[in-house]
């Protein structure tokens, strides 16, 4: 069982990205993952924390300030009568961008990548054969601490075994951070327009487009339509985004994706305002 936790743990931490992911944010993942039946108290914590310290390759790094509180992102509420999206919060932007373009392995996005100190030894090295406790390193760092996983197990997390980790450098940092950024979203996924969405890339959706078609190209997300309802005065088209990973634990509604079910669209003259209907898109994962 300590390998299962081992590579739970593993996964999240490396889902984070290059960003690196605080104990409190961890906690809160966990508590979020599907049939992940844990209760997290302090005592299953300092377990946690445990495997964490027995994982190869991970990092641990102080931050020059610390970071917020995470709020996940919640599902997609959809109407169960018309299949339409009528809300979602996709949370607090924590992760400002920052491409790293540095020569060597390492690609992701990370705003504190030059500024962050490491303090993996001072973790990890005890000449006494102990480690400290999640409770010490908590009052010690509080939330300027975070866990970085390696290249490679955040590319595995990513992609799985659907791609060799020689496929990573046929990415360009741009792609694999936009990758990166889906899969730090989870099950909820990434919208393409609005607050917290990938237009924190500042690119333009004509190149986003092209960007995320490469990451259909290989296999590793795919799109389908859904709709939604807002009370706006023309129509924008959105994408939300699901690696390949999540499609085996994406948040399913029973109306989305049923044969023969067309997209309910309100009759104008029936409401007191207008009120349109948004199409975007959501890229998933490919069932293999």
């Amino acid at each position: 069982m300590d390998l299962d936790y081992k590579a739970i743990l593993t996964e999240e931490i490396a889902l984070e990205g290059l960003d690196g992911i605080t104990l409190q944010a961890l906690w809160v993942r966990l508590e979020n993952r599907p049939n992940f039946k844990m209760r997290l108290d302090e005592g299953s914590q300092e377990f946690l924390w445990r495997c964490i310290l027995s994982i190869p390759d991970l990092e641990f790094y102080r931050l020059p300030s610390p970071r917020g509180v995470l709020n996940p992102k919640l599902p997609i509420v959809i109407d169960p009568e018309s299949g339409v999206t009528v809300d979602f919060d996709m949370g607090e932007e924590l992760y400002p961008i920052k491409i790293i373009q540095h020569e060597g392995p390492i690609i992701g996005s990370c705003s504190t990548y030059d500024s962050r100190q490491c303090v993996t030894m001072e973790i990890k090295a005890d000449n006494s054969g102990t480690w400290p406790t999640a409770k010490d390193v908590t009052e010690k760092y509080g939330m300027s601490l975070v866990m970085v996983a390696s290249q490679e197990q955040r590319f595995t997390a990513l992609c799985g075994d659907e791609l060799e980790p020689s496929s990573l450098y046929s990415l360009t940092p741009v792609n694999f951070c936009i990758l990166e950024r889906i899969g730090r979203s989870r099950r909820v996924g990434e919208l393409s327009i609005g607050d917290s969405s990938l237009q924190v890339f500042n690119i333009q959706p004509k190149s986003m487009f092209y960007h995320t078609l490469c990451l259909i190209k290989l296999g590793l997300v795919k799109t389908c339509s859904i709709n939604q309802q807002k009370m706006i005065a023309s129509l924008n088209r959105m994408m939300l985004v699901n690696t390949n990973r999540e499609r085996r634990v994406r948040y399913q509604h029973p109306n989305l994706g049923r044969p023969g079910r067309r997209p309910h669209f309100l009759d104008p003259s029936k409401t007191t305002r207008q009120q349109h209907i948004n199409n975007f898109s959501v890229l998933q994962k490919i069932p293999k």
